[in-house]
C-alpha cells in the first residue's frame, strides 16, 4: 500500500488527460487485463510496452519467422510474460487507470497506465522486469524516456526475457517511422560460420510490434 504521507496523486502526474479506479479480474497477457470499472468489465491495454504474444495468432506467427524462432518460443516467452504479470495482479485488487492523450485503440481497448495499490506504474515495471519492451506510438508517449531506461536496465541485468540465449544473437533498437512515430524493432543477427569471417550487412529488423495501417492507437 502507498505510505499514509504519500497519496496516489503525488505519484500520477498532474498532467494526466483521465484517471479511475478499477478492479482487477483477470490478466489476459503481458500487455493486457480485464478490470472491472464504473460497473463494467472494461479490456485495458498497456500504453507504451510490448509483451510477447501468449497464443497462437497471425502475430505470433509473424513473430516467430521474423525472429527466426519457433511459434512454440514465442508463444512460451508470451505466457511467462503473463505469468509474471499474474504475480503482480491478483483479481480483486484495486488499480488506477491513467490515460494519456487517446483513450481507446481501434479494437475498443482502453489505453491506460495502471498504477498498483503501492505506487508503483505496472508498465514499467514490466518492462524493468524484461518480460516486455518500449513501444511508442505518438502521441501517448508520456513515458517514454523512464520506459526506455527500464528497458536498458534489464537488458544490462538480463532479467526476465533477456536471461536466455538467442541463437544468433538478438538487440532491440529503435526506428523512427515515415510518419513520425517510435516503435522498436528486435534485430536477430545472422549466427557466425566457421571460415573467413565478413561483415553481417544484411541484418534483418524485425518489428515487436504490429503496426496496422497509418493511425495513432492501431496495435496489438
Amino acid at each position: 500500500m502507498i505510505p499514509a504521507f504519500l497519496s496516489l496523486s503525488a505519484v500520477i502526474p498532474s498532467s494526466a488527460a483521465a484517471a479511475a479506479t478499477g478492479t482487477v479480474i483477470r490478466v489476459i497477457d503481458g500487455d493486457s487485463l480485464l478490470v472491472r470499472e464504473g460497473g463494467e468489465e472494461v479490456n485495458v491495454r498497456l500504453i507504451g510496452i510490448d509483451a510477447p504474444e501468449a497464443e497462437d495468432n497471425p502475430k505470433a506467427e509473424a513473430d516467430a519467422s521474423n525472429q527466426h524462432e519457433t511459434l512454440a518460443t514465442v508463444i512460451k516467452n508470451g505466457k511467462e510474460a503473463a505469468q509474471y504479470l499474474k504475480r503482480l495482479l491478483h483479481p480483486g485488487v484495486t488499480v488506477t487507470l491513467v490515460t494519456d492523450v487517446q483513450s481507446k485503440d481501434i479494437y475498443g481497448r482502453l489505453l491506460a497506465y495502471v498504477y498498483l495499490p503501492d505506487g508503483k506504474l505496472l508498465n514499467e515495471a514490466i518492462v524493468r522486469a524484461g518480460y516486455a519492451v518500449p513501444l511508442v506510438i505518438e502521441p501517448d508517449t508520456r513515458f517514454r524516456k523512464k520506459f526506455q531506461s527500464a528497458y536498458e536496465s534489464a537488458l544490462k541485468a538480463k532479467r526476465g526475457l533477456w536471461a536466455k540465449p538467442i541463437p544468433g544473437g538478438l538487440t532491440a533498437v529503435k526506428r523512427r517511422s515515415s510518419k513520425g512515430r517510435y516503435y522498436y524493432r528486435r534485430r536477430v543477427r545472422a549466427t557466425p560460420v566457421p571460415g573467413p569471417q565478413t561483415d553481417v550487412t544484411d541484418q534483418k529488423d524485425v518489428s515487436d510490434q504490429k503496426e496496422v495501417s497509418g493511425k495513432p492507437g492501431r496495435f496489438k
